[in-house]
């Protein structure tokens, strides 16, 4: 994989590869033609493939803050080792449900969600964590926030955590 994106928060950062710069290797596509074809009232024809990329996270990195994306339904399938993460209960994903009650335009975290009080409110809602596993795939509502659960790495660059995300289908609204 090739990533053109170099993008620095937090603590550390990410690096990116995209379907429009080239990350378009055909068993991406035949995993999410499979996806919906196995999973036909969850995606299938209602809900095609939008857009996906990659994210390769510094062994630092604090994580992509809460959002929402662009797509009615999101999958992220988790590529590093298991054993590249140091904290087994950690390091995938949490999903809140916040009922529709968070404004925000997708892709962007506002900033009231930022920082110690955004903290707060996301400890209000109801959420899920899901642990990082190789190989695991997690399929939810893009409507529903979401951010990165970073927790600990191994050191070094074959032991970063690898995120391939697959967005499905147009969202229903902005909230």
């Amino acid at each position: 994989t090739l990533f053109f994106e170099s993008k620095v928060h937090g603590a550390g950062g990410h690096l990116g590869a995209y379907v429009v710069d080239g990350f378009a290797a055909p068993l991406l596509f035949q995993i999410a033609d499979e996806l919906a074809e196995r999973l036909p009232r969850t995606l299938g024809r209602r809900h095609p493939l939008r857009n996906l990329w990659a994210y390769k996270y510094a062994s630092s990195e604090s994580g992509i803050m809460v959002h929402k994306d662009q797509a009615a339904v999101n999958v992220n399938l988790w590529i590093s080792p298991t054993e590249a993460n140091l904290e087994p209960d950690r390091g995938g994903l949490k999903i809140y449900d916040d009922g529709g009650a968070l404004e925000m335009e997708r892709s962007v975290t506002p900033p009231a969600l930022q920082g110690a009080s955004g903290r707060r409110i996301l400890a209000g809602l109801p959420n899920v964590t899901v642990p990082f596993r190789q190989n695991r795939i997690t399929i939810f509502d893009s409507a529903l926030p979401h951010a990165t659960d970073v927790g600990a790495w191994k050191p070094g660059y074959t032991n970063r955590r690898i995120s391939v995300t697959f967005l499905f289908g147009t969202p229903t609204s902005n909230t």
